[in-house]
């Protein structure tokens, strides 16, 4: 029979041996998460936003909703603004209507932040599209309209 300081030991040894593999688990475990957070890696915007124009879907998924509507009143300084929900806001693709008077400029605001402003020469037309760049993806966040 075995005594009992021996089992005690054995009884301790094997709860060490438990600790030391439950401690290697989560440190691997922790270092993968860095590992995928370094490896990712930001998405394009002239990509994303080719495919934002072209695909309706995908248009709709990279929208913060409610998406928020800002109209600059031009006789004063105040602004209406309007929340869009998913139901109300319709889809557009301004390079359909890319001719010799229309602008679409691209303007970086910073490394997440970018403005397109489209417009229309002699016609009134003129917005403003912010964009951001969360976790590597871009999403509308919101636009102006400052269009007669």
């Amino acid at each position: 029979m075995i005594p009992l300081v021996i089992k005690c030991r054995i009884f301790i040894a094997l709860i060490l041996c438990l600790l030391l593999i439950s401690c290697n688990l989560k440190s691997s475990n922790s270092n993968q998460g860095r590992v995928k957070k370094i490896d990712l890696v930001s998405e394009d915007f002239n990509v994303f936003f080719n495919r934002f124009n072209a695909d309706s879907v995908f248009q709709y998924s990279r929208i913060v909703f409610p998406l928020k509507l800002i109209i600059p009143d031009q006789e004063d300084d105040n602004s209406i603004t309007k929340l869009l929900s998913r139901k109300e806001y319709k889809y557009f693709d301004l390079t359909k209507y890319e001719n010799e008077k229309s602008i679409i400029k691209k303007t970086r605001l910073s490394s997440a932040k970018i403005k397109v402003h489209y417009s229309v020469e002699e016609t009134g037309i003129g917005l403003d599209y912010y964009f951001i760049n969360k976790k590597g993806l871009w999403w509308l966040i919101f636009f102006e309209d400052y269009s007669d």
